[in-house]
């Protein structure tokens, strides 16, 4: 699921994605936090899991461009957008931030 997300963002964005952090002067990426939940069970092991990803757009400029491109991406493959919070920067860094709250499943 993981790869598979990394891959469709790397290859579209042409922007670095890291799982959980950023590097500490990396001011043009993405980076993922999931939270995983299994959703169904047989013989006591888990066969499908649902996932909440939390994606954040850093970037030093066009957050509005990349937000766009990122949302379309996300919505032609599949994706479930729950929530896109409103981009921010902050006093003492050099960048803006953009925060999307996606959902996804998958059978195994």
């Amino acid at each position: 699921m993981l790869d598979k997300l990394v891959q469709l963002l790397e290859q579209n964005t042409q922007l670095q994605v890291y799982n959980v952090e950023r590097p500490q002067h990396e001011y043009n990426c993405i980076f993922l936090n999931i939270e995983e939940t299994p959703t169904a069970y047989y013989d006591d092991i888990d066969n499908a899991m649902e996932y909440k990803i939390y994606l954040n757009i850093v970037a030093q400029n066009n957050i509005g461009e990349l937000k766009e491109k990122v949302r379309k991406l996300l919505r032609d493959n599949g994706y479930i957008i729950q929530r896109i919070s409103p981009a921010f920067a902050g006093d003492d860094v050099p960048f803006y931030q953009q925060q999307f709250t996606i959902l996804a499943q998958e059978d195994y």
